[in-house]
């Protein structure tokens, strides 16, 4: 039996359907998935799934960050920074950022929007640029 996933069905995501999701789509592989608040150091070089909400509360929202010992290449579907922890995280690596807003505040699907960004980003060698050129490919919010 064959099942089709549904694009509906895929809004707030946990980490673990993060990670058989990335599996599925044949994304990077995600070095870190977890909240914002549990990091005492950025993960080693690759992709990271950062949740910026409350871990008593269950979380609340996905971004995205690419780290490398140079750079930090963060995106939020929001199109906002990246929050004072990670920016203190990161020392003194460059940081880019979107501030592009490609997904509403209504909706729910920032885990399926960080996974294909980062499926995007990977394939490229300049990740910055690569950042920038898959917001553009979008309408505003």
């Amino acid at each position: 039996m064959i099942y089709i996933m549904r694009f509906d069905e895929l809004g707030i995501t946990s980490d673990d359907q993060l990670r058989e999701l990335a599996k599925r789509m044949g994304a990077p592989k995600i070095n870190y998935i977890g909240f914002v608040e549990n990091l005492q150091e950025l993960p080693k070089n690759g992709f990271s799934i950062i949740n910026l909400g409350d871990n008593q509360q269950g979380g609340s929202h996905w971004s995205l960050a690419y780290i490398s010992s140079s750079e930090v290449v963060y995106f939020d579907s929001y199109g906002v920074g990246p929050e004072d922890h990670l920016i203190r995280l990161a020392g003194r690596r460059t940081i880019s950022y979107n501030t592009k807003q490609v997904q509403g505040y209504t909706e729910s699907f920032c885990g399926v929007w960080v996974l294909c960004a980062a499926a995007f980003i990977a394939k490229k060698k300049d990740k910055a640029k690569a950042l920038d050129e898959f917001v553009d490919q979008y309408n505003a919010v």
